[in-house]
C-alpha cells in the first residue's frame, strides 16, 4: 500500500477492521450482532477472516459502508474468485462482499475515482476454526443433556446405597452399574478397583446395593439400547458410607 492509497483508505478506516464496518457470519449480520471476525495485517497487506467456533458458519459478510463518508472514493470494487474479477454491487451506499470458507474469494481490488491513486489489491486470508474442538464440544453438550435427563441420585444408609435414575433417551432399554472402592491407600487423584457389577432390569429405575462397610465408594452407570449399544456412561460418581447419627439418622443425597 503506497501513501496515496493509505490516505484515501484511511478516510473510511474502521480500526482493526480496515475499511470494513462489518465482518461476521451472515446470520449474525442479519441479527445485528457486532461480532468482529476480521483483522488487517499490515505486514502482509492482507485481511484475515477468523472463523467462529461453530464450523457450520462458513459465509461471512464484509461490508464497506460509505454512508458516513462525504464522497465515495471508489470508482468500482472487485472481488477475485476462481481466477476471475467480479464487480461488487454498490447498493444503499454499501458494498457487500461474501467471503465463503467453501468457495473462497482470495482478493479484493479497489479502483479509485479519477485514478487519484493506483488500484489497491487487498489479499484475503482465512483462519479456520478447530474442528476437533468443535466436535468435542458437541459431544460434551450431548452427554450433559443425557445426564440431565437421566437424573441420577444417590441415597445412603447404614450399610447400603440406593441409586436412582431415569432413562436418558427414548432408545433406552437397560442399565449397568459397576461399584468401585479406592485402589490401595488414598491417592490424589483416586484410582479405583471394581468390586461389583449390577445389571438392572428394564422395568426398574433404581438399584439397591447392601452389605457395604464404612468408607469411600464410587460407581459408574451405563445405559444401553435394546441392541446393547452404549447410550450414556457417567464418570466416577463418589459417595461414602458413614456411621448413622443416633439422634438424627442419615440420608446422603448426591
Amino acid at each position: 500500500m503506497d501513501k496515496y492509497q493509505k490516505y484515501i483508505l484511511n478516510t473510511i478506516a474502521n480500526g482493526s477492521n480496515f475499511v470494513f464496518s462489518c465482518c461476521c457470519p451472515i446470520d449474525l449480520e442479519k441479527a445485528g450482532d457486532s461480532t468482529n471476525c476480521g483483522a488487517f495485517d499490515k505486514k502482509t497487506d492482507s485481511f484475515n477472516i477468523t472463523q467462529v467456533d461453530d464450523i457450520t458458519k462458513k459465509q461471512y459478510a464484509l461490508i464497506i459502508d460509505i454512508n458516513h463518508t462525504p464522497v465515495n472514493p471508489f470508482e468500482v470494487i472487485f472481488a477475485h474468485k476462481n481466477n476471475q474479477w467480479m464487480e461488487v454491487p454498490f447498493i444503499n451506499k454499501q458494498y457487500r462482499i461474501i467471503a465463503d470458507f467453501d468457495d473462497r474469494i482470495d482478493a479484493i481490488k479497489f479502483s479509485f475515482c479519477n485514478k487519484i491513486a493506483d488500484d489497491y489489491i487487498l489479499k484475503i486470508a482465512y483462519i479456520e476454526a478447530d474442528k476437533e474442538q468443535y466436535y468435542a464440544k458437541l459431544e460434551q453438550e450431548r452427554k450433559d443433556n443425557l445426564l440431565t435427563t437421566a437424573s441420577i441420585r444417590v441415597a445412603t444408609g447404614a450399610d447400603l446405597v440406593n441409586i436412582y435414575f431415569q432413562p436418558c433417551c427414548d432408545e433406552y432399554d437397560h442399565t449397568e452399574i459397576k461399584l468401585f472402592v479406592p485402589n490401595g491407600r488414598e491417592q490424589k487423584p483416586l484410582s479405583w478397583s471394581v468390586i461389583k457389577k449390577c445389571d438392572v432390569k428394564t422395568e426398574d429405575f433404581y438399584k439397591s446395593i447392601n452389605g457395604l462397610a464404612y468408607g469411600k465408594y464410587a460407581f459408574v452407570l451405563k445405559q444401553f439400547d435394546k441392541n446393547n449399544r452404549l447410550l450414556l456412561e457417567t464418570d466416577y460418581i463418589m459417595f461414602s458410607i458413614e456411621p448413622i447419627e443416633p439422634e438424627f439418622g442419615q440420608l446422603n443425597v448426591i
